[in-house]
């Protein structure tokens, strides 16, 4: 399933409405659910944000596929990349009260199986196993 946001905030409540209703067809458990749906939730805001920068002539793509237990999110923006690795590192540095940069993409990493840039950092690919998710599924 593909699904094609603008680039506007706004944008995400149907992005979340996608993802409920991919979890719901797939009966993923709750904790895997909640787990895929804030870590997409943070990919597509930052792409937004920071790739596209709110420019209402750019668009986020968001596309999903299940295959062998594995939920694969691929975030796709229009902007001009970034340095994962180097917000990753600034991200795992103690925090500053006045600082808060790159502390999505930890969430996004802590929150996922697999976490991937490519493309210069404009594609962003969330993998978690749908039999993961902790041990409070019940």
């Amino acid at each position: 399933m593909a699904l094609y946001l603008a680039s506007s905030l706004r944008e995400l409540s149907r992005l979340k409405a996608a993802v409920h209703r991919e979890m719901a067809d797939l009966a993923v458990r709750p904790r895997a659910a909640f787990d895929i749906l804030l870590a997409v939730h943070e990919a597509v805001a930052n792409a937004i944000l920071h790739g596209n920068e709110e420019d209402p002539a750019k668009k986020v793509v968001v596309e999903f596929v299940v295959e062998g237990g594995w939920f694969e999110v691929t975030v796709r923006d229009e902007g001009a990349g970034f340095d994962h690795e180097r917000a990753l590192q600034r991200a795992q540095s103690p925090p500053s009260l006045d600082d808060w940069a790159g502390r999505g993409l930890l969430l996004m990493s802590r929150l996922s199986d697999e976490l991937r840039f490519e493309d210069g950092g404009r594609t962003c690919v969330i993998r978690k196993h749908l039999g993961s998710g902790g041990a409070d599924d019940a």
